[in-house]
Protein backbone atom coordinates (compact mmCIF):
# COMPACT_ATOMS: atom_id res chain seq x y z
CA UNK A 1 0.00 0.00 0.00
CA UNK A 2 3.09 2.75 0.78
CA UNK A 3 4.87 1.68 -2.28
CA UNK A 4 1.53 2.60 -4.45
CA UNK A 5 1.27 5.55 -2.59
CA UNK A 6 4.65 6.64 -3.13
CA UNK A 7 4.55 5.43 -6.90
CA UNK A 8 1.40 7.58 -7.11
CA UNK A 9 3.08 10.55 -5.44
CA UNK A 10 6.10 10.14 -7.80
CA UNK A 11 3.56 10.64 -10.61
CA UNK A 12 2.07 13.63 -9.70
CA UNK A 13 5.21 15.25 -8.96
CA UNK A 14 6.47 14.60 -12.50
CA UNK A 15 2.94 15.76 -13.87
CA UNK A 16 3.32 19.15 -11.81
CA UNK A 17 6.89 19.46 -12.94
CA UNK A 18 6.15 18.92 -16.86
CA UNK A 19 3.13 21.44 -16.45
CA UNK A 20 5.51 23.73 -15.26
CA UNK A 21 8.41 23.40 -17.89
CA UNK A 22 5.36 23.91 -20.29
CA UNK A 23 4.44 26.96 -18.53
CA UNK A 24 7.87 28.45 -18.55
CA UNK A 25 7.86 27.85 -22.30
CA UNK A 26 4.52 28.98 -23.06
CA UNK A 27 5.65 32.43 -21.24
CA UNK A 28 9.21 31.93 -23.17
CA UNK A 29 7.61 32.16 -26.49
CA UNK A 30 4.84 34.81 -25.61
CA UNK A 31 7.51 37.08 -24.42
CA UNK A 32 9.43 36.06 -27.90
CA UNK A 33 6.19 36.99 -29.68
CA UNK A 34 5.71 40.33 -27.80
CA UNK A 35 9.16 41.34 -28.51
CA UNK A 36 8.18 40.95 -32.15
CA UNK A 37 5.10 42.43 -32.50
CA UNK A 38 6.64 45.91 -29.83
CA UNK A 39 9.46 45.99 -32.78
CA UNK A 40 7.02 45.74 -35.60
CA UNK A 41 5.25 47.81 -33.87
CA UNK A 42 7.96 50.53 -32.97
CA UNK A 43 10.33 49.38 -36.50
CA UNK A 44 10.59 52.79 -37.44
CA UNK A 45 11.67 54.76 -34.24
CA UNK A 46 13.87 51.35 -33.87
CA UNK A 47 16.06 52.40 -37.28
CA UNK A 48 16.30 55.81 -36.50
CA UNK A 49 17.81 55.56 -33.08
CA UNK A 50 20.08 52.76 -34.73
CA UNK A 51 21.30 55.78 -37.80
CA UNK A 52 21.03 58.73 -35.18
CA UNK A 53 23.26 56.97 -32.41
CA UNK A 54 26.10 55.12 -34.98
CA UNK A 55 26.57 58.18 -36.85
CA UNK A 56 26.88 60.05 -33.98
CA UNK A 57 28.94 57.46 -32.49
CA UNK A 58 30.93 58.03 -35.87
CA UNK A 59 31.78 61.36 -35.79
CA UNK A 60 33.01 60.87 -31.70
CA UNK A 61 35.43 58.22 -32.65
CA UNK A 62 36.91 61.14 -35.22
CA UNK A 63 36.48 63.55 -32.85
CA UNK A 64 37.47 62.15 -29.61
CA UNK A 65 40.54 60.17 -31.19
CA UNK A 66 43.16 60.25 -29.05
CA UNK A 67 47.22 60.94 -30.49
CA UNK A 68 50.64 61.02 -29.03
CA UNK A 69 53.37 63.29 -30.01
CA UNK A 70 56.80 62.67 -29.09
CA UNK A 71 60.28 64.24 -29.27
CA UNK A 72 63.77 62.64 -28.33
CA UNK A 73 65.76 65.70 -26.85
CA UNK A 74 68.89 66.90 -25.44
CA UNK A 75 68.80 69.34 -22.63
CA UNK A 76 72.47 71.49 -23.18
CA UNK A 77 74.35 73.61 -20.50
CA UNK A 78 72.54 72.11 -17.45
CA UNK A 79 69.16 72.90 -18.67
CA UNK A 80 67.78 69.60 -17.44
CA UNK A 81 66.27 71.22 -14.77
CA UNK A 82 64.78 73.87 -16.14
CA UNK A 83 63.73 71.48 -18.77
CA UNK A 84 61.42 69.35 -16.08
CA UNK A 85 60.07 72.68 -14.74
CA UNK A 86 58.58 74.27 -17.68
CA UNK A 87 57.05 71.00 -19.12
CA UNK A 88 55.78 70.96 -15.46
CA UNK A 89 54.59 74.25 -15.93
CA UNK A 90 52.99 73.57 -19.42
CA UNK A 91 50.83 70.31 -18.16
CA UNK A 92 49.08 72.78 -15.34
CA UNK A 93 48.39 75.13 -17.84
CA UNK A 94 46.99 72.99 -20.12
CA UNK A 95 45.33 71.48 -16.76
CA UNK A 96 44.18 74.98 -15.63
CA UNK A 97 42.74 75.53 -19.19
CA UNK A 98 44.65 78.61 -19.61
CA UNK A 99 44.28 79.12 -23.11
CA UNK A 100 45.65 82.99 -22.77
CA UNK A 101 49.50 81.16 -22.24
CA UNK A 102 48.94 78.52 -24.81
CA UNK A 103 48.30 81.24 -27.58
CA UNK A 104 50.83 83.16 -26.30
CA UNK A 105 53.75 80.87 -26.94
CA UNK A 106 51.57 79.95 -30.05
CA UNK A 107 49.23 76.86 -29.42
CA UNK A 108 45.73 77.72 -30.18
CA UNK A 109 43.17 76.09 -29.05
CA UNK A 110 42.66 73.88 -32.43
CA UNK A 111 45.70 71.69 -31.17
CA UNK A 112 43.06 70.25 -28.64
CA UNK A 113 46.13 69.57 -26.36
CA UNK A 114 45.60 67.74 -23.32
CA UNK A 115 48.74 66.63 -21.48
CA UNK A 116 52.26 66.84 -22.13
CA UNK A 117 54.98 64.94 -19.61
CA UNK A 118 58.93 63.91 -19.50
CA UNK A 119 60.62 60.61 -18.96
CA UNK A 120 64.41 59.79 -19.08
CA UNK A 121 65.59 57.73 -21.47
CA UNK A 122 67.52 55.20 -19.20
CA UNK A 123 70.81 54.67 -20.58
CA UNK A 124 73.41 54.16 -17.85
CA UNK A 125 76.13 52.53 -20.27
CA UNK A 126 76.38 55.47 -22.40
CA UNK A 127 76.17 57.89 -19.07
CA UNK A 128 79.16 56.23 -17.71
CA UNK A 129 81.50 56.25 -21.21
CA UNK A 130 80.56 60.02 -21.50
CA UNK A 131 84.20 61.55 -21.97
CA UNK A 132 85.30 64.60 -20.64
CA UNK A 133 88.52 65.73 -20.39
CA UNK A 134 91.72 63.90 -21.97
CA UNK A 135 91.68 61.67 -19.09
CA UNK A 136 88.72 59.42 -20.38
CA UNK A 137 89.10 56.02 -18.60
CA UNK A 138 89.93 57.49 -15.50
CA UNK A 139 86.39 59.53 -15.78
CA UNK A 140 84.41 56.70 -16.72
CA UNK A 141 85.66 54.49 -14.05
CA UNK A 142 85.14 57.22 -11.46
CA UNK A 143 81.48 57.54 -12.42
CA UNK A 144 81.37 53.77 -12.73
CA UNK A 145 82.52 53.34 -8.95
CA UNK A 146 80.35 56.36 -7.95
CA UNK A 147 77.45 54.51 -9.55
CA UNK A 148 78.31 50.89 -8.09
CA UNK A 149 78.51 52.23 -4.62
CA UNK A 150 74.92 53.63 -4.82
CA UNK A 151 73.50 50.68 -6.27
CA UNK A 152 74.79 48.06 -4.08
CA UNK A 153 72.87 49.93 -0.80
CA UNK A 154 69.47 50.37 -2.77
CA UNK A 155 67.09 48.66 -5.58
CA UNK A 156 69.36 48.87 -8.76
CA UNK A 157 65.73 49.98 -10.68
CA UNK A 158 65.20 52.98 -8.32
CA UNK A 159 68.49 54.11 -8.49
CA UNK A 160 68.06 54.13 -12.33
CA UNK A 161 65.03 55.86 -12.49
CA UNK A 162 65.06 58.23 -9.93
CA UNK A 163 65.45 61.83 -10.77
CA UNK A 164 68.86 62.64 -9.14
CA UNK A 165 69.90 60.10 -11.10
CA UNK A 166 68.07 60.66 -14.51
CA UNK A 167 68.66 63.73 -14.94
CA UNK A 168 72.35 63.12 -16.08
CA UNK A 169 71.46 61.05 -18.65
CA UNK A 170 71.79 62.72 -22.54
CA UNK A 171 68.06 62.15 -23.78
CA UNK A 172 64.61 62.53 -22.57
CA UNK A 173 61.64 61.68 -24.37
CA UNK A 174 58.62 64.44 -24.24
CA UNK A 175 54.93 62.91 -24.75
CA UNK A 176 52.11 65.30 -26.14
CA UNK A 177 48.99 63.74 -26.05
CA UNK A 178 46.12 65.71 -28.00
CA UNK A 179 42.66 65.09 -28.72
CA UNK A 180 43.17 64.47 -32.54
CA UNK A 181 45.52 65.02 -35.27
CA UNK A 182 47.73 67.65 -35.67
CA UNK A 183 48.88 68.34 -39.62
CA UNK A 184 51.85 69.74 -39.00
CA UNK A 185 54.88 70.11 -36.40
CA UNK A 186 53.96 74.28 -36.44
CA UNK A 187 50.22 73.50 -34.70
CA UNK A 188 51.68 71.74 -31.31
CA UNK A 189 56.07 70.44 -31.72
CA UNK A 190 57.87 74.27 -32.63
CA UNK A 191 55.67 76.33 -30.69
CA UNK A 192 56.86 74.41 -27.40
CA UNK A 193 60.25 73.57 -28.76
CA UNK A 194 60.50 77.34 -28.94
CA UNK A 195 59.34 78.22 -26.02
CA UNK A 196 61.97 75.54 -24.35
CA UNK A 197 64.74 77.29 -25.77
CA UNK A 198 63.34 81.07 -25.20
CA UNK A 199 65.11 81.50 -21.71
CA UNK A 200 67.53 84.57 -21.65
CA UNK A 201 70.01 83.34 -19.18
CA UNK A 202 70.63 80.02 -20.84
CA UNK A 203 71.03 81.77 -24.15
CA UNK A 204 73.69 84.14 -22.66
CA UNK A 205 75.26 80.93 -21.67
CA UNK A 206 74.97 78.89 -24.85
CA UNK A 207 76.79 81.76 -26.19
CA UNK A 208 80.10 81.43 -24.15
CA UNK A 209 79.17 77.61 -24.82
CA UNK A 210 79.65 78.24 -28.11
CA UNK A 211 82.79 80.63 -27.85
CA UNK A 212 84.48 78.01 -25.49
CA UNK A 213 83.84 75.26 -27.71
CA UNK A 214 85.81 76.98 -31.03
CA UNK A 215 88.65 77.90 -28.26
CA UNK A 216 88.93 74.48 -27.11
CA UNK A 217 88.57 73.18 -31.15
CA UNK A 218 91.28 75.76 -32.42
CA UNK A 219 93.44 74.32 -29.30
CA UNK A 220 93.08 70.91 -30.08
CA UNK A 221 94.13 71.33 -33.90
CA UNK A 222 96.89 73.31 -32.80
CA UNK A 223 97.74 70.70 -30.26
CA UNK A 224 97.32 67.95 -33.23
CA UNK A 225 99.83 69.92 -36.06
CA UNK A 226 101.95 70.39 -32.97
CA UNK A 227 102.03 66.42 -32.28
CA UNK A 228 102.38 66.36 -35.86
CA UNK A 229 105.39 68.24 -36.16
CA UNK A 230 106.95 66.07 -33.50
CA UNK A 231 106.32 62.57 -35.16
CA UNK A 232 107.68 63.62 -38.47
CA UNK A 233 111.35 64.99 -36.53
CA UNK A 234 110.90 61.67 -35.45
CA UNK A 235 110.03 60.00 -38.15
CA UNK A 236 112.88 61.92 -40.28
CA UNK A 237 115.32 61.41 -37.66
CA UNK A 238 115.11 57.24 -37.89
CA UNK A 239 114.73 57.12 -41.32
CA UNK A 240 118.66 59.17 -41.51
CA UNK A 241 119.60 56.70 -38.99
CA UNK A 242 118.21 53.67 -38.52
CA UNK A 243 118.03 51.87 -35.26
CA UNK A 244 119.47 54.44 -33.59
CA UNK A 245 115.87 55.65 -32.05
CA UNK A 246 116.56 56.01 -28.33
CA UNK A 247 114.83 54.75 -25.69
CA UNK A 248 113.88 58.44 -24.14
CA UNK A 249 112.63 59.36 -27.73
CA UNK A 250 110.67 55.89 -28.11
CA UNK A 251 108.79 56.36 -24.81
CA UNK A 252 108.29 60.34 -26.21
CA UNK A 253 106.74 58.71 -29.24
CA UNK A 254 104.42 56.47 -27.63
CA UNK A 255 103.17 59.18 -25.62
CA UNK A 256 102.51 61.81 -28.39
CA UNK A 257 100.89 58.90 -30.47
CA UNK A 258 98.44 58.10 -27.21
CA UNK A 259 98.01 61.67 -26.95
CA UNK A 260 97.45 62.71 -30.31
CA UNK A 261 94.51 59.91 -30.49
CA UNK A 262 92.97 61.27 -27.32
CA UNK A 263 93.12 64.86 -28.94
CA UNK A 264 91.57 63.49 -32.45
CA UNK A 265 88.67 61.58 -30.66
CA UNK A 266 87.99 64.60 -28.52
CA UNK A 267 87.43 66.65 -31.82
CA UNK A 268 85.03 64.65 -33.17
CA UNK A 269 83.11 64.81 -30.28
CA UNK A 270 83.86 68.18 -30.02
CA UNK A 271 82.11 68.79 -33.37
CA UNK A 272 78.66 66.63 -32.29
CA UNK A 273 78.91 68.85 -29.09
CA UNK A 274 79.16 71.99 -31.78
CA UNK A 275 75.63 70.57 -33.70
CA UNK A 276 74.00 69.95 -30.63
CA UNK A 277 74.92 73.32 -29.01
CA UNK A 278 72.89 75.29 -31.80
CA UNK A 279 69.63 74.71 -29.46
CA UNK A 280 69.36 75.31 -25.65
CA UNK A 281 67.09 71.70 -25.91
CA UNK A 282 67.94 70.05 -28.34
CA UNK A 283 65.84 68.20 -30.83
CA UNK A 284 66.91 64.94 -32.41
CA UNK A 285 64.15 62.73 -33.09
CA UNK A 286 60.27 63.69 -33.50
CA UNK A 287 56.86 61.28 -34.18
CA UNK A 288 53.75 62.72 -34.86
CA UNK A 289 49.99 61.18 -34.76
CA UNK A 290 50.69 57.65 -33.09
CA UNK A 291 46.99 57.08 -32.42
CA UNK A 292 46.52 55.59 -28.73
CA UNK A 293 44.32 52.79 -28.78
CA UNK A 294 41.96 51.93 -25.37
CA UNK A 295 39.49 49.68 -24.68
CA UNK A 296 36.38 51.84 -26.01
CA UNK A 297 38.76 53.22 -29.38
CA UNK A 298 36.75 53.11 -32.42
CA UNK A 299 33.80 51.54 -30.97
CA UNK A 300 31.51 54.39 -30.37
CA UNK A 301 29.62 53.89 -33.58
CA UNK A 302 28.28 50.48 -31.86
CA UNK A 303 28.08 51.63 -28.39
CA UNK A 304 25.46 54.48 -28.98
CA UNK A 305 23.37 52.94 -31.29
CA UNK A 306 23.04 50.31 -27.71
CA UNK A 307 22.78 52.95 -26.02
CA UNK A 308 19.86 54.74 -27.50
CA UNK A 309 18.06 51.47 -27.77
CA UNK A 310 18.61 50.47 -24.06
CA UNK A 311 17.25 53.76 -22.72
CA UNK A 312 14.06 53.30 -25.73
CA UNK A 313 13.46 49.84 -24.49
CA UNK A 314 13.38 50.94 -20.50
CA UNK A 315 11.34 53.78 -21.16
CA UNK A 316 8.60 51.73 -23.13
CA UNK A 317 8.61 49.09 -20.36
CA UNK A 318 7.91 51.91 -17.77
CA UNK A 319 5.18 53.19 -19.71
CA UNK A 320 3.53 49.68 -19.72
CA UNK A 321 4.27 48.78 -16.01
CA UNK A 322 2.65 52.47 -15.58
CA UNK A 323 -0.25 51.13 -17.55
CA UNK A 324 -0.98 48.44 -15.86
CA UNK A 325 -1.02 50.09 -12.84
CA UNK A 326 -3.36 52.81 -13.58
CA UNK A 327 -5.53 49.53 -15.13
CA UNK A 328 -5.35 47.33 -12.32
CA UNK A 329 -6.67 50.31 -9.76
CA UNK A 330 -9.11 50.94 -12.09
CA UNK A 331 -10.44 47.66 -11.76
CA UNK A 332 -9.99 47.75 -7.64
CA UNK A 333 -12.25 51.05 -7.89
CA UNK A 334 -15.15 49.60 -9.86
CA UNK A 335 -15.06 46.34 -7.62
Amino acid sequence: MAQQTETTNHEIDLDQISKKVKNVIGRTNDSVFDGILFIKRNIIIIAVLIIVGAAFGYYKDKKTSIYEHTILVKPNFGSVDYLYEQIKNINAKIAEGDTGFLNSIGINEEAHLAKIEIDPVVDIYNYVAQEEGLNIIQTDNMKFLIFRQIADKRDMTEVLEEYATSKNYKSHLITITTAGSISKKEDVINPILDYLNSSNYFKDVQKEAIKSLDRKIAENDSMVKQANAILDRLSNKNNANPGMLLLNEKKELNDILVIKDQLIRQQANNMIHKIDYNSIIKETTTIVNNKKHSLLSNKMKYIYPILLLMIFFALMSFKNYYVRQVNKRKVIIQE
